[in-house]
């Protein structure tokens, strides 16, 4: 999914719905993932925790 990493993504929710429904269809088949962000920083922390979040019904 690809999303910049910076603080100003306007359409970060739509991103991380995507990440979480990518997520989620890997997971229906076992499928090993690999989460990673080009510059570095953030955003597949945010990425993979949103999907945990998501997945597992987490208060934040």
């Amino acid at each position: 999914v690809p999303m910049r990493d910076t603080a100003e993504e306007e359409k970060i929710r739509d991103y991380l719905c995507l990440v979480c429904q990518t997520l989620n269809e890997a997971a229906l088949y076992n499928a090993a993932t690999y989460v990673h962000c080009k510059a570095g920083r953030s955003c597949s922390v945010a990425a993979v925790m949103a999907y945990l979040i998501h997945a597992h019904h987490w208060p934040l």
